[in-house]
């Protein structure tokens, strides 16, 4: 649900249909192998951190 007005950011609520590209799950697979890639959760260890002054 969201606002039916100009580009969703007004108005009364209405549904909004989910795009083709949202409801791939080719895609979504991909996104969540990616994101866990670069927090460090696919088994390489840690991401690294910013660089600290030493």
């Amino acid at each position: 649900m969201g606002p039916e007005g100009w580009q969703h950011l007004r108005g009364r609520p209405t549904l909004i249909r989910r795009s083709a590209r949202a409801l791939d799950r080719a895609e979504a697979a991909r996104t969540v192998a990616w994101m866990r890639h670069e927090v460090g959760l696919d088994g390489d260890g840690p991401a690294p951190g910013p660089a600290t002054p030493g």
